[in-house]
């Protein structure tokens, strides 16, 4: 009888797993995560192999979806380890939308540039407890990451969506010296 792969030792499955990752590619190639969808066993057998190939450099912009993968991994000890290098590039002109205030809460609230300061070193400090082998952190030139938060009046009512001259913008920009600080205090 003819073991199956997922009896296999794991020194034998690390060397197969060698072979579906081609660095050249990054993690592009998608042969490791289809062989640890195959079966719960080698599942867990091929996790070190995955965590290094998927998670040894990751590239981040400042997007909610983005920061949200990233405590994502760092939360998973076997992910966090992986993680030797983290890259930050912010391409584009498009906005990163903070959620909406009315004047009240605006009266009473802090500006935009303070509380997107505020999360992201929150976030920063959580990323980075779980990532223990993290040796080097690279910024992209020219980073600067656009964030807005829409702002309107109650006096348009609860019932209608804020339009025309209810609505007002706060903007603020957060260049590459403003994250090399935040990630100082982050670490």
């Amino acid at each position: 009888k003819m073991p199956l792969l997922s009896d296999l030792p794991a020194e034998i499955l690390h060397q197969i797993t060698r072979y579906l990752v081609l660095p050249q590619l990054g993690f592009s190639d998608a042969g490791l995560c289809s062989l640890r969808l195959t079966c719960r066993a080698l599942c867990l057998k091929t996790q070190y192999e995955f965590g290094r190939a998927a998670f040894s450099t990751l590239r981040l912009d400042l997007h909610p979806k983005t920061l949200q993968r990233l405590l994502t991994i760092c939360r998973r000890p076997a992910f966090g380890q992986a993680v030797k290098k983290i890259v930050f590039a912010h391409w584009g002109d498009e906005y990163i939308t903070f959620p909406a205030v009315s004047d009240d809460e605006r009266g009473k609230g802090e500006l935009l540039e303070t509380q997107v300061q505020f999360v992201l070193k929150e976030i920063f400090e959580e990323a980075f407890s779980g990532m223990p082998n993290l040796k080097e952190i690279v910024m992209v030139s020219p980073f600067v990451a656009r964030f807005r938060r829409h702002e309107y009046s109650l006096d348009a009512g609860f019932s209608q969506a804020p339009q025309g001259s209810d609505v007002a913008f706060e903007e603020t920009y957060l260049t590459m010296d403003s994250l090399y600080i935040l990630l100082g205090k982050a670490l």
